[in-house]
């Protein structure tokens, strides 16, 4: 039976290979590092060979813990070895231990991702915190903290999304389904709104029971509180994969009413 994540650790070990075998010597400035591995390719084997050393219960190498790209990796390897085939040696050694545990156990490891773009102007850095913990803490098998880290998103989401508009988040009820109201109305989606087809009130309204379902299962199974239920990884995905469609939506939405002057930013002021 096929191993995609062994058949994906083989493509990476043997590229690596590939590269000290083009280049035994780095010490020009015409280097390309990533002829045959990217940087991304890269820091995804680097992160499933991290979530396996946690699964055998071994040390994670130092010289992936230490570099994020190839470029690093070959040349920090490069200062531990001397011979061009102690390189070879260190990159085969380093990737069949994991590959070899995945034989013998028949062991696949998934990597949740969900992808959801960032305006440029919404960039704070909680907000991109916060998009990292939820993947990171899923992967770490750490369930209530990505159930937190989704809650905590909505509402980074959502007050960002007021200051921008001049509104004093601290004057208001700062629990996440008030906050979200608050930013439907600055965005013109209340549900009650004439102008909105029956189509969208219905998602708009589903989206209203979502944050409200997210707000409660974080209260419920979140790391803020003391866990009253232990999340399964199956309810971690589902409430992360949800507040990123809520979060996506927000972002769409201010995005076209801000690019069509239908936000009239400079009229809201704080109220107070």
């Amino acid at each position: 039976m096929q191993n995609t994540t062994i058949d994906f650790l083989e493509e990476c070990k043997e590229n690596l290979r590939e590269t000290f075998r083009n280049h035994e010597v780095f010490n020009t400035y015409e280097i390309d590092y990533n002829e045959f591995l990217s940087d991304q390719e890269f820091r995804k084997a680097r992160q499933l060979l991290k979530k396996l050393s946690e699964k055998i219960d071994i040390d994670f190498p130092p010289v992936l813990e230490s570099n994020r790209t190839v470029e690093e990796f070959c040349l920090d390897l490069q200062k531990q070895s001397v011979r061009f085939d102690d390189y070879l040696s260190a990159i085969s050694n380093i990737f069949n231990l994991y590959i070899n545990y995945l034989e013998d156990n028949m062991y696949e490891v998934e990597l949740i991702k969900i992808d959801c773009e960032i305006p440029q102007e919404l960039t704070f850095e909680r907000i991109v915190n916060d998009f990292k913990n939820c993947d990171d803490r899923i992967l770490k098998g750490d369930y209530p903290g990505a159930i937190t880290s989704a809650r905590s998103l909505i509402e980074g989401v959502c007050k960002e999304i007021l200051i921008i508009n001049n509104i004093d988040v601290n004057k208001k009820n700062n629990n996440v389904p008030s906050l979200f109201k608050e930013v439907r109305n600055v965005l013109n989606l209340d549900a009650s709104n004439d102008k909105l087809e029956e189509p969208l009130k219905n998602v708009i309204t589903g989206l209203n029971k979502v944050v409200t379902g997210l707000n409660e299962i974080r209260n419920l199974s979140g790391d803020g509180h003391i866990v009253k239920k232990k999340p399964s990884k199956h309810h971690a995905v589902l409430t992360v994969n949800a507040s990123k469609t809520v979060v996506n939506f927000l972002f769409e939405t201010y995005k076209y009413q801000r690019d069509r002057g239908i936000l009239q930013i400079e009229r809201r002021q704080n109220k107070g």
